[in-house]
């Protein structure tokens, strides 16, 4: 079993090959039980791929990924159950708390320069806010702040991503960025689903389909990661 998760090319495979399980039983019935089993299966896939790679990174970063992974996993679990407020408020406040610790793995201390970087952080701002804004009407109480704090953290991760350039190599730089496009378009496609009474069976199979890649890539991303220099 070790051998085959230290093996990129069987991780793949076997992930996509329950992504795709779970988006069958997911189009067929939104509520069917066998998502909990595969939906969280997904991430107990890469957290058996991070923790075998784990020979490939600092102490640390595999604490970082491996929390973040967890409470990831917990956030879907929770939000499988989506109908009952409570619970689905816990499942953000999982996934808030998921990428913060992704956060810290993106955490370098190398310098870099704010002013190459403001055309990013600009348009991923203005792009948030406009997804806030179309979807403001529809939020109330506990829900509009939780979604505040879910776009901020979702933009700090974003922002360190784009701080690694020169710190990692170019391999794990490009891997993690694919993880972040497709986290902030899953991450928006729920917001307008969840508060602009976008709901369609498609529209949930494309949330999970990009939410399942971004996970992806970000892992890989991570495993992938070498020093450019000494932080």
């Amino acid at each position: 079993m070790i051998s085959i998760f230290q093996n990129k090319k069987y991780v793949a495979l076997i992930f996509f090959s329950v992504l795709l399980l779970d988006l069958v039983i997911k189009f067929y019935s939104e509520v069917s039980t066998l998502r909990f089993i595969t939906k969280p299966f997904l991430l107990l896939i890469l957290i058996l791929f991070t923790f075998f790679n784990k020979h490939l990174t600092y102490k640390r970063n595999l604490i970082y990924v491996l929390v973040g992974l967890i409470l990831f996993l917990f956030g879907d679990i929770f939000m499988l159950l989506y109908k009952n407020p409570l619970l689905y408020s816990i499942g953000v406040v999982c996934f808030i708390f998921g990428k913060v610790f992704y956060i810290f793995r993106l955490v370098t201390r190398e310098e870099f320069r704010l002013r190459k970087l403001m055309p990013y952080i600009i348009f991923i701002f203005i792009y948030m806010v406009s997804i806030f804004a179309l979807i403001y009407q529809g939020l109330s109480g506990i829900h509009l702040y939780l979604t505040i704090i879910y776009f901020m953290v979702a933009l700090h991760v974003v922002f360190f991503s784009l701080i690694r350039k020169n710190s990692v190599n170019r391999v794990s730089y490009h891997l993690v960025f694919v993880g972040v496009f497709f986290s902030i378009l899953s991450d928006s496609l729920v917001a307008l689903q969840m508060y602009y009474s976008f709901n369609s069976s498609f529209f949930g199979l494309l949330i999970m389909l990009c939410y399942g890649i971004s996970q992806y890539f970000f892992i890989t991303g991570f495993i992938e990661e070498k020093k450019l220099s000494n932080e």
